[in-house]
């Protein structure tokens, strides 16, 4: 039943309930997790975060792997 639930809700109070890294995986496949953090002081971070998700079955996504946009920030024009 737990495969076809399309949220993971982890009760971290109770740790009967936490669920097997198994679990995790098959609701982390095929999703994307953006990592979120200032990238100079914690690169080591980023990139065992990055090894993790990636680990999960999940895909990471990192601000320097989007590229550049050619819109123009102060008009919005593309």
């Amino acid at each position: 039943m737990f495969e076809t639930t399309k949220a993971l809700l982890i009760d971290r109070v109770t740790p009967l309930q936490l669920p097997s890294e198994q679990q995790v995986s098959g609701w982390a496949r095929n999703k994307r997790v953006f990592i979120s953090s200032t990238m100079r002081d914690l690169v080591d971070a980023r990139r065992v975060a990055a090894k993790t998700i990636e680990r999960m079955g999940a895909q990471p996504v990192m601000f320097e792997t989007l590229g550049a946009r050619t819109d123009d920030s102060k008009t919005g024009i593309y």
